[in-house]
């Protein structure tokens, strides 16, 4: 059955527009819920529910991830063993969503939509800016990136364990403060933005950056995490930790620097490897090139006195 069977199915008034199905989300009822026509994946950006077509599926007919998948392949039955192990991956997650969203209370605000949404309506200021930041459509799908214009902000969604906590307004205008805006009552210090993919993809080195943008763009070179800021907490910490990478690169700005060396030695005894990136003044992660920022890995500062204590003897026993 296609996509646009099953929406008709379930909602016969929607609304669409070249990219993009429009519905009234089963969770919060608001018209919020955007379904990707091309890429078949959707997210509701009001409650921050998302997914892929199985799981749009699932949402619109309330029903298993098995009967989901039934209806997707026409009712043919379930019978290879990876068919099988993937239904029951997908129904393990879902069954752990459905837990998180009882309790859910964060919203995204009322104006967000998907980038994609925006590739053909003539908000030039906003693909001007994407252009110079180099942000493009992938990365819009991959962190969920949305726009406000009654904020005339980029919206930045901000997950845990894949529930929606918050989120980040960035103006697109450099003149404008404050640069970010947070949703009320973000604890920025509880969370690392792009933790959850980074966590069950595995790592073994890692970019550790400031914020969204310098995030997005590090991805595009090696997994990063974002602190939200210069100065690290506990539970950041050992959320980092708990990713066990064997080299960790720390990415703040030119004017963080000295914060940045703090951060590094808190990890001394816990990773291998600890570097600190030499990012030239007036820049950032976030607007360097891909190029740039292998650069200033291959440039990076050893920060780990075990390291330092490794190539000074490394030398020596060269030099002899």
């Amino acid at each position: 059955m296609n996509l646009k069977t099953i929406i008709k199915s379930y909602q016969s008034d929607y609304n669409e527009n070249s990219t993009h199905y429009i519905l009234k989300c089963p969770e919060c009822n608001r018209e919020k819920l955007y379904v990707d026509k091309k890429e078949k994946l959707f997210i509701c950006f009001r409650c921050g529910i998302k997914g892929g077509f199985v799981g749009l599926v699932r949402y619109l007919k309330n029903v298993s991830c098995e009967e989901a998948y039934r209806i997707i392949n026409n009712n043919r039955r379930v019978d290879s063993k990876l068919e099988q192990e993937t239904l029951h991956s997908l129904t393990h997650f879902w069954e752990k969503v459905e837990k998180r969203q009882k309790s859910k209370l964060v919203f995204l605000p009322d104006d967000c939509r998907p980038l994609s949404f925006y590739d053909n309506d003539g908000l030039l200021i906003l693909n001007d800016y994407l252009e110079e930041r180099e942000l493009t459509k992938l990365h819009s799908y991959i962190f969920d990136l949305g726009y406000s214009q009654k904020m005339q902000r980029l919206i930045f969604p901000i997950y845990s364990g894949y529930e929606l906590v918050g989120w980040q307004g960035r103006t697109i205008f450099p003149n404008v403060k404050p640069k970010m805006l947070n949703n009320l009552g973000l604890n920025k210090s509880d969370y690392l933005y792009n933790y959850d993919t980074v966590f069950d993809n595995g790592v073994k080195s890692l970019i550790l950056s400031e914020g969204p943008i310098d995030c997005i763009k590090a991805n595009g070179v090696m997994p990063a995490v974002a602190l939200f800021g210069k100065t690290m907490s506990r539970k950041q910490f050992n959320d980092i930790i708990t990713l066990s990478p064997d080299k960790l690169y720390i990415g703040l700005d030119f004017d963080a620097e000295k914060q940045a060396f703090e951060i590094a030695r808190k990890f001394f005894c816990f990773i291998p490897e600890v570097y600190v990136l030499n990012i030239p003044e007036g820049r950032d992660l976030g607007d360097s090139s891909i190029e740039e920022i292998e650069g200033y890995i291959r440039c990076a500062s050893v920060a780990s006195v075990t390291q330092n204590l490794n190539l000074c003897l490394e030398g020596f026993l060269n030099a002899g």
